[in-house]
């Protein structure tokens, strides 16, 4: 990837993210949280895939309709900040990577709790276990 093009997702990502940040006027929006994980440009530069992540879980459905409602109007407003040339089009993708990540955190603490929990009983147990009596 060239220079330019890490150039212009980092841009992207950073425009986008104060867009949401100062927020749309969509109803659908309202009550969540959206930011901006990754912008991938096309080779070609004009394409620009957005990745977001909408909190909470039950409301992403309705805030991804409402975001692509405001596409067009994110794109101008991006356009008009950045005086571009070609300004890439844009398209707002849900990334659900850091759902799979949080899952997989949660996954490896439970292990390591219960593995510290079954340490702990184990010393216990050979604590109360007299191995030097030979008395039944």
């Amino acid at each position: 990837m060239s220079r330019r093009t890490q150039q212009l997702e980092s841009t992207l990502q950073r425009a986008v993210g104060k867009i949401l940040a100062d927020g749309l006027n969509d109803p659908r929006l309202e009550g969540v949280i959206v930011s901006v994980t990754e912008v991938a440009v096309s080779p070609d530069k004009r394409h620009a895939t957005v990745h977001l992540s909408v909190l909470p879980e039950s409301k992403q459905e309705l805030a991804m309709h409402g975001l692509q409602s405001a596409r067009a109007h994110v794109q101008s407003t991006i356009s008009r900040t950045l005086n571009m040339r070609r300004m890439p089009q844009i398209a707002f993708r849900l990334d659900t990577s850091l759902k799979k990540q949080s899952q997989i955190l949660g996954a490896i603490y439970e292990s390591i709790e219960t593995d510290s929990v079954r340490a702990e009983d184990d010393a216990a147990a050979s604590l109360t276990t007299d191995h030097g009596d030979p008395r039944p």
